[in-house]
């Protein structure tokens, strides 16, 4: 039937003589005879066809200037394309192609060629003779070098290369003097030629995701560069993360700076060469005797004798081949993970240890906890798990399945070590070692100027002349030595706080001090936390009592002591009384004497969470986040009584059965969202680490615990659940159960989750998105997966159908973004996603940088194998249709 249609308009065309003849879209496996005798045609579209050759009759259609050929499975050209010497533009955008005939170079009059997602691996030399080539696009390809002849393109305006494995670029790319738009992300470049700085009419220049460990000065030479891209390059001279992460209307203000200050600092720079180890684990696992074995015999008259538990932070630095260490010695036991959070940063390597005596279900469970702090806090730095006690028992557990949720965890077996008998020592030395120095941070290079602060703040840290340093002394240190610009004092105080030489938090309260001495703010928290007159208060204290509480004037003066009172507050150790300033309640400490709850019947609705590792401080960061719930102050160590809006909720925490139960009594209409309320706050809790199972109890079985998750499953297609309830069959009807339990926004939130999760597949499904950055978006999934909407000002421009794929496929690229772990993937997913809503918002939106978006989404998914199914099945679907538009 296709081939009948193509004969038909042929024919017409014969008749009309017509210069345009569109066989679009017809699934064409090959193309008719007929077509070659129409010698007058100008323009020929033959897109989203199923071509895999082009017949050498092509070369008959002289007076061609369009050829428009994408979408196809084509493999070769023939050698006749290039008798074509009238053609313009050529687009073979989305074939098979992997080489060009050299006879391309014969279409002198060429200019535009687009071999955009074919699998080129080189290109022939005879490209160079397009002398009248203005924009030449080979993104996502594969090719690994440039041929010298590309500097030959003299009118080039615009060169697409992004997503290719380039790895240099030749000398002679600077011969592209009117080039203004020079596209590389995506590529394997860990240099830049000084060539590039020839390019003086370069506007817009995209570098992100390569190798790039540095820029050559010449870069300063484009003067009239107003957008440059440099984000996840392992650069040696770190750049304010602001300045990278802009929107696009800053980006000529931000790339200016850029190459100041690139400018500024290579003139004069070289490697801190140091790293943080970070060594994290449960009390009493073996940690300090591991790190005493590791070091002690080569560095013990550095090494500080340790043979009580690490109470709180140990730091010492070693030297091994010309790399600075510094090893951070967590304390394991309880309390004190609520302090570590203090120091956790991603400028490191961290040391798991885990304990070889414990069992399976103990380490695996342990392990998930710190890997989870670590992804929360450390944004995904490299993990080396070590298994301590070796000398008789084997570590249970399973990596493997570790390793596949947490990708920082560094590949490899667990490294068996043992403290006692030497057993693994070396390998371990060598392994902490290796990964410390192929840290990026590492080689990062600094200012003179830059390290003459650091080595200044670290002499007052040293001889112990302060264990603080004020902010206005900090910024006057800095311009002392000519460091005058206040993002550039920013960006040497986030570098000092990422290595542990200054902490720093950008809150309020704290703002205006940077800790020297993290030995010290631990020592007051622990003291105020462990102290009895405290516990006997029933957690509560005031500001004042703080000196005699602490008694160290010297070590804790007035304006420290409220430093260390607001530290706690900003990690949620403690909270201040309402209406009540300066009096504190601190949760650790309260009694473990609970109220009366005999009143407490059956009635209430009951929630539970049970955990695989229940730390207090889940329980506690609750309270100091919702104390202005706290009703009549009834709250102990183990439990809250809260109140809202005519609702209260009886939360008690189980230590030792590792659950929080969750019971909210009061009106009927509203307890269920009191109850999404309280949820919705342990949820966010959950995120830094725990993932615990949720259950259900029905009001008329008071004692039939149910899995909340499940039940919701099988409400989809069962009116009933039938079990058995104290030796007895009973029926639950799940309409009802749920009804108590989910609120409104909530059946939205999940019904939106399995949509997003299904790529917007699931039939008969209705549902109410609210993308991130989509206004007003009202989407209607139904069956034959149509899309009925009202998002108003996105992509109205185009037709429905392309509009409703392109929502789908955003709100598929936003799931699979909650999915992955992979910061950098996260990352470029939301830049795809948000570039996606710039053109959405757009009367007249860009279709090349679509494209551009939809294929970044589509690499990113490629990456995330089964999570990123959903999204490229529809950015497959999204492309062909932005080609048929």
């Amino acid at each position: 039937m296709s081939l009948e249609i193509a004969l038909i308009l042929i024919r017409r065309n014969i008749e009309k003589k017509e210069s345009l003849l569109d066989l679009s879209a017809l699934e064409l496996t090959k193309l008719p005879d007929e077509l070659w005798e129409l010698t007058h045609l100008k323009t020929l579209y033959l897109y989203g066809n199923k071509l895999e050759k082009l017949s050498p009759k092509i070369g008959q259609l002289q007076n061609l200037a369009g050829l428009y050929l994408y979408d196809n499975r084509l493999a070769a050209l023939p050698s006749e394309i290039g008798r074509l010497q009238n053609l313009t533009n050529l687009s073979l955008f989305a074939n098979q192609l992997i080489v060009l005939p050299p006879e391309i170079g014969r279409l002198q009059n060429l200019a535009q060629l687009n071999l955009f997602k074919n699998q080129l691996t080189t290109l022939p030399p005879e490209i160079g003779r397009l002398q009248n080539l203005t924009k030449l696009t080979f993104s996502v390809n594969q090719l690994t070098v440039l041929p010298p002849e590309i500097g030959q393109l003299q009118n080039l305006i615009e060169l697409d290369l992004w997503s290719n494995h380039l790895t240099m670029l030749p000398p002679e790319i600077g011969g592209l003097q009117n080039l203004t738009k020079l596209d590389l992300r995506y590529n394997h470049l860990t240099a830049l030629p000084p060539e590039i700085g020839q390019l003086r009419n370069l506007v817009e220049l995209s570098l992100r995701s390569n190798r790039l460990t540095a820029l050559p000065p010449e870069i300063a030479k484009l003067y009239k560069l107003k957008k440059i891209q440099l984000r996840n390059n392992p650069l040696e001279i770190a750049i304010p993360a602001k300045w990278l992460e802009k929107d696009e209307d800053s980006y000529s203000e931000f790339t200016q700076k850029i190459l100041a200050y690139y400018r500024q600092t290579a003139a004069d720079a070289r490697s801190l060469g140091e790293e943080r180890v970070l060594v994290v684990g449960e009390a009493d696992g073996g940690k300090t005797k591991l790190l005493r074995a590791l070091l002690l015999d080569e560095y013990s008259a550095n090494f500080k004798e340790t043979r009580e538990p690490t109470d709180g932070i140990e730091i010492n630095d070693f030297e091994k081949d010309g790399l600075r260490l510094r090893f951070w010695d967590f304390g394991g036991q309880e309390i004190m993970h609520a302090t570590h959070r203090f120091f956790l940063s991603r400028r490191c390597v961290y040391l798991l240890v885990l304990d070889s005596t414990r069992d399976r279900a103990h380490n695996q469970a342990k392990a998930e906890y710190w890997l989870e702090l670590i992804k929360y806090y450390g944004e995904g730095a490299p993990v080396l798990m070590i298994a301590s006690k070796s000398e008789h028992f084997s570590l249970d557990i399973n990596k493997n399945e570790l390793q596949e949720k947490y990708p920082n965890l560094i590949p490899g077996p667990v490294l068996a070590t043992s403290a006692k008998t030497g057993k693994g020592i070396e390998e371990l030395c060598q392994a902490v070692w290796e990964h410390a120095s192929h840290l990026p941070s590492v080689n990062v290079l600094l200012a003179r100027n830059f390290i003459t602060v650091k080595e200044e703040i670290e002499k007052h840290k040293d001889n112990r002349k302060a264990e603080v340093i004020e902010e206005r002394d900090y910024r006057a240190l800095c311009e002392k030595h000519g460091i005058t610009e206040d993002e550039r004092q920013d960006v040497l105080l986030q570098l000092l706080h990422d290595m542990g030489v200054i902490l720093h938090y950008d809150d309020e309260r704290l703002r205006d001090f940077g800790i020297l001495n993290p030995e010290w703010a631990t020592a007051g928290v622990y003291k105020l936390v462990n102290h009895p007159r405290i516990k006997e208060a029933r957690g509560k204290f005031t500001l004042a009592q703080v000196k005699e509480l602490i008694n160290d004037e010297a070590a804790y003066p007035s304006a420290l002591r409220r430093l260390l009172v607001d530290l706690m507050r900003k990690f949620e150790l403690i909270y201040e009384l309402p209406l009540q300033r300066d009096i504190f309640i601190l949760p650790n400490a309260l009694s473990y004497e609970q109220p009366d709850l005999s009143d407490w019947g059956a009635e209430a609705m009951s929630f539970e969470y049970e955990y695989n590792i229940l730390r207090d401080s889940v329980l506690h960061r609750f309270i100091v986040r919702k104390h202005e719930w706290i009703e009549n102050g009834q709250l102990w160590y183990s439990g809250v009584i809260v109140a809202h809006e005519g609702n209260q909720a009886l939360i008690r925490a189980d230590f030792k059965e590792r659950k929080i139960r969750i019971r909210v009594r009061g009106e009927k209409e509203t307890r269920k969202d009191f109850l999404y309320l309280i949820r919705t706050e342990f949820e966010s809790l959950h995120s830094e680490g725990a993932q615990p199972q949720e259950f259900i109890y029905p009001p008329q079985y008071p004692d039939l615990r149910l899995p909340f998750d499940d039940m919701k499953v099988l409400a989809k297609t069962d009116r009933e659940y039938r079990t058995v309830y104290q030796g007895r069959s009973v029926s639950v009807n799940l309409r009802e159960l749920l009804d108590g339990f989910v609120t409104p926004e909530e059946r939205m939130k999940d019904t939106e989750k399995e949509m997003r999760e299904s790529g917007g597949r699931n039939e008969g499904m209705s549902v109410n998105i609210n993308l991130r950055d989509l206004q007003g978006g009202n989407i209607v999934i139904g069956k034959g997966n149509q899309i009925t909407q009202t998002i108003t000002d996105n992509f109205n421009a185009f037709p429905p159908q392309l509009r409703n794929k392109l929502v789908e496929l955003m709100s598929a690229a936003e799931a699979m973004m909650s999915q992955a772990q992979d910061e950098e993937i996260k990352e470029e997913i939301q830049e795809n996603l948000d570039d996606l809503q710039k053109q959405g918002k757009k009367s007249a939106p860009n279709v090349d940088k679509i494209k551009v978006s939809v294929e970044g989404l589509k690499k990113a998914a490629e990456n995330l194998k089964d999570i990123g199914k959903p999204v490229l099945e529809l950015a497959a679907a999204v492309i062909k249709l932005l080609v048929m538009s």
